[in-house]
């Protein structure tokens, strides 16, 4: 009898241990300033990413904010923004992975320019932005 419980507790541990591994999520509650990617969320391991109604994802130079390249998810309830900032990508999608996004919070890429005003009629003149190439969410 005792030999059968002993079997049966060593088969469940591997499921165990599957279990934890598949909860494992790297949670951004706080603001942040790095970009994150789901292939290194977490010690460099992948690992999904969640941008909590808290969180935020604000980088200060060129590139991808949040980038899912892996198997894993990315679901931001908060907020994903660039200030500035040309080439610039709020959530980028890289192709041949499995994984999914979900987004209810906000994604900005903004700009602080103003166009300059014609003094005779009052009308805007010249670029409407200064920047280029933002983009909110792109799917490679």
């Amino acid at each position: 009898m005792k030999r059968t419980l002993l079997v049966a507790a060593a088969s469940v541990a591997p499921f165990l241990i599957l279990a934890d591994a598949a909860w494992a999520t790297d949670t951004i509650s706080t603001g942040v300033s790095t970009p994150v990617a789901t292939a290194t969320a977490t010690g460099g391991a992948p690992d999904n990413i969640d941008v909590t109604s808290g969180g935020s994802v604000t980088p200060s130079a060129a590139g991808s904010a949040v980038t899912l390249n892996s198997n894993n998810t990315v679901s931001n309830e908060g907020s994903i923004s660039f200030s500035d900032v040309s080439n610039a990508v709020g959530i980028e999608v890289l192709g041949g992975e499995t994984g999914s996004v979900t987004s209810t919070g906000s994604i900005s890429i903004s700009e602080s320019y103003t166009a300059s005003t014609d003094n005779n009629t009052g009308l805007l003149m010249g670029a409407f932005a200064s920047g280029t190439n933002r983009i909110g969410v792109q799917v490679v």
